[in-house]
């Protein structure tokens, strides 16, 4: 989320130790995405993390869906990147109100939205999906509902 991080660096810092058994030779805020907020860091092993914070009374239903990417994942989907477990082995911890998880950082090449770079790329996209919507390994979660409803409506009136 683009704006000041509502995190200090030193309570990130102690979240990623005390949570997740992380010690850090850096961390930077990176002003990016949509709805949370992020930071990059990287740990004496030379490992860079993605790590997230969100609001839990935001839209996106970050304590469905991060544990749910992390099940994928352990359940055979080598395609989905979940969340890295704390030691306590949930990958969301409560740090100052905010919601925090872990992420490996997946080095990459992304393409324009909606377009795949070639048919092979188109390809091998919809086996992941066939996969993804195929697999069985994980407990169903509820059905997402979006409703559409835009939020301070009465106020843009």
């Amino acid at each position: 989320m683009y704006g000041e991080a509502p995190l200090s660096t030193a309570a990130i810092e102690a979240a990623l130790t005390a949570g997740w058994g992380l010690q850090l030779e850096k961390l930077e805020y990176a002003r990016l995405g949509y709805g949370s907020w992020h930071w990059f860091a990287v740990d004496t092993s030379g490992t860079l993390w993605f790590v997230t914070a969100d609001d839990p009374a935001g839209p996106f239903p970050v304590k469905a869906t991060y544990p749910l990417a992390k099940r994928l994942q352990d359940g055979g989907l080598e395609f989905v990147r979940g969340p890295r477990a704390g030691l306590d082995e949930q990958v969301i911890e409560n740090v100052d109100g905010l919601l925090m998880s872990v992420w490996p950082w997946v080095r990459g090449r992304a393409s324009d939205y909606g377009r795949h770079a070639t048919a092979a790329d188109l390809d091998a996209t919809t086996a992941c999906l066939v996969r993804l919507h195929g697999h069985g390994g994980v407990d169903p979660v509820p059905a997402l509902i979006e409703d559409w409803a835009l939020s301070g409506r009465a106020d843009l009136e």
